[in-house]
């Protein structure tokens, strides 16, 4: 992070501006500075439950068609099964023709046992294309319901955005509603990106000690 090398640099140029004194103080004083680090930034939002990667809400509900018949979900990797054209999941097709040569559908026998489970499929692309421009809410949009599940939430600090799931990885990496870690070892603070150089900024005193401290 640019603010991170930069306060790195201020410190090598500013030793003697460092309380000298055994490493057991310094670290006292690190710890101190933690929490009053943690004050200033209490107005930022840490404790929201963050969706884990993965989660897919659909902003309208996939044809069955566009599901595996084994897991139920959303084909993941759409494989067709040579012998007979039914779909799968890729992981799901191959765990099941591992087990047992044949079909979990329709239970068409699928040469010798001898043959690879990976030759007895062939990857579906249109099928893939096809659940790739299904709308999702991106994950930093939602929050948890009371039956556990996950559901979009308007406003405060709630991405707004809709996708593809083709979109969804690019989207994350940029999501300004994403929650990261503070970039400075020791700060406890979790962050919106859009906060995290306001919040450097902010806390520039308690980073150097945690920085000091580090290189002590």
């Amino acid at each position: 992070h640019p603010l991170v090398r930069a306060a790195a640099t201020a410190v090598m140029g500013r030793e003697e501006a460092v309380v000298a004194g055994p490493a057991e103080s310094r670290a006292k004083r690190a710890r101190w500075e933690v929490i009053e680090a943690r004050g200033a930034a209490s107005e930022e939002p840490t404790s929201e439950e963050v969706a884990p990667p993965g989660t897919e809400v659909f902003v309208s509900e996939p044809s069955c068609s566009l599901l595996c018949p084994i897991c139920m979900g959303v084909l993941k990797g759409a494989s067709t099964v040579r012998a007979c054209q039914h779909v799968f999941c890729r992981d799901c097709v191959l765990q099941a023709l591992r087990r047992k040569r044949e079909c979990p559908a329709c239970r068409t026998k699928l040469c010798s046992p001898s043959s690879k489970a990976d030759s007895l499929v062939a990857k579906n692309l249109l099928v893939n294309n096809i659940v790739g421009e299904l709308q999702v809410y991106c994950r930093f949009g939602l929050s948890k319901a009371g039956d556990g599940s996950w559901e979009r939430e308007m406003g405060g600090h709630r991405c707004p955005a809709v996708i593809t799931l083709d979109q969804v990885a690019s989207h994350e990496r940029e999501c300004e509603f994403a929650r990261l870690p503070c970039p400075f070892d020791g700060c406890p603070a979790m962050l919106l990106r859009s906060d995290i150089n306001t919040h450097i900024e902010r806390n520039m005193a308690s980073h150097m000690v945690l920085l000091n401290a580090e290189v002590a």
